[in-house]
């Protein structure tokens, strides 16, 4: 709409409202608007409405369940309804000036600001946790599973499962729960798997070893079966693993590593 083509509000709406063959009581349901400020609308009896921001309001709502253009219908509201009202009931406008100027160079200063202030929390937190040891905890989760096939303590009381040792030798088996890519190191360097792919629910070995470390390059979950108690190792990321006889820990993941390598 313009000036010079403009309908008059109501017209519009009735006009649309019927074409579409609706009644007043059922759009007053659908809009949950009264029936008598919808029929105000159409007759454009403006002073029905406790305030022209009602009105304005309820031609929007009006207007977008008919189907029709709703920030036009109350942008034609304003041009012929609330610019021929006296001065003081007009809708109130801001108009820059110098108060408004330094506001917003203010919001412009806080603005510039924000970043920084995140870079001096950010960097305090990386402080935070560099002093309180936080920051080297290493990536990888190890939870222990159901012990299975661990022989009992000859004679011992209560038949007590026998405390692995340091440095014993011991059978090491890998399964995959995701599709992984790993580097297992056996303590004389060698690579028992060479930076390799292992499709979920494969197993690999069995291992002979006194102790092993395991790189997860791809990140994901392995379970590892040590004399066959199972373990289970997890993260989201690239982790490393010591494994003995006692079972395994998390160690911190070389930095330069890159995805395929095994060192």
């Amino acid at each position: 709409m313009n000036e010079e083509t403009a309908a008059p509000i109501g017209e519009a709406l009735r006009e649309e409202r019927e074409r579409q063959g609706l009644a007043i009581e059922e759009l007053a349901q659908r809009t949950k608007i009264r029936a008598r400020y919808l029929r105000a609308l159409e007759a454009e009896a403006w002073d029905a409405f406790p305030g022209h921001a009602y009105a304005k309001g309820f031609l929007r709502t009006y207007a977008s369940e008919l189907g029709l253009d709703a920030d036009e219908l109350a942008d034609e509201f304003r041009r012929q309804v609330e610019s021929n009202l006296p001065a003081g009931e007009r809708p109130y406008t801001v108009r820059p000036g110098p108060e408004r100027g330094r506001g917003r160079a203010s919001r412009v200063l806080v603005l510039l600001a924000i970043p920084l202030v995140i870079g001096l929390v950010a960097a305090g937190g990386y402080a935070v946790d560099r002093l309180s040891g936080r920051g080297d905890e290493p990536p990888g989760e190890v939870r222990e599973l159901e012990p299975r096939g661990k022989k009992k303590r000859r004679g011992g009381a209560g038949g007590q499962s026998e405390q692995p040792r340091a440095g014993k030798r011991f059978a090491l088996e890998l399964e995959a729960r995701d599709n992984v890519v790993l580097c297992l190191v056996a303590d004389d360097k060698r690579a028992l798997i060479d930076g390799q792919t292992v499709r979920a629910g494969r197993r690999e070995g069995p291992f002979q070893g006194r102790a092993f470390r395991l790189d997860v390059i791809s990140g994901g979950t392995v379970r590892a079966y040590i004399d066959g108690a199972a373990v289970r190792l997890a993260s989201r990321e690239p982790a490393r693993y010591e494994i003995e006889a006692r079972g395994a820990r998390p160690v911190a993941y070389p930095r330069r590593a890159r995805r395929g390598d095994c060192p």
